[in-house]
């Protein structure tokens, strides 16, 4: 019984994320628009976070955005990455004759 039980939760929690991946706004490539901009805002709760960017003393409000800088640079750079290998594997199939189908 249990079992049944966790096999309909986790397929309706699959279900559920398709619909959400599926209703968001995607990026030039292809992944799902995050609103949130920083890790605290995606992992915990938004306005208590918004609350506390705002209240941060000049120093720490430019240390933040300046680390959020980084981060948005890192992921970018991970993404071109991401397209470099793709490219490259899709190169090794095209030779290997896997391309063509």
């Amino acid at each position: 019984m249990h079992r049944v039980a966790f096999a309909s939760l986790f397929v309706l929690q699959l279900a559920s994320s398709a619909a959400l991946a599926a209703s968001a706004p995607l990026n030039e490539t292809g992944r799902p628009i995050v609103l949130a901009q920083g890790w605290w805002e995606q992992e915990h709760d938004a306005d208590r976070a918004r609350q506390a960017y705002w209240r941060l003393p000049p120093p720490a409000l430019n240390r933040y955005n300046r680390l959020q800088l980084r981060i948005n640079q890192l992921t970018a750079q991970r993404d071109q990455i991401d397209a470099q290998v793709r490219s490259a594997v899709h190169d090794q199939q095209e030779l290997l004759g896997f391309g063509r189908r």
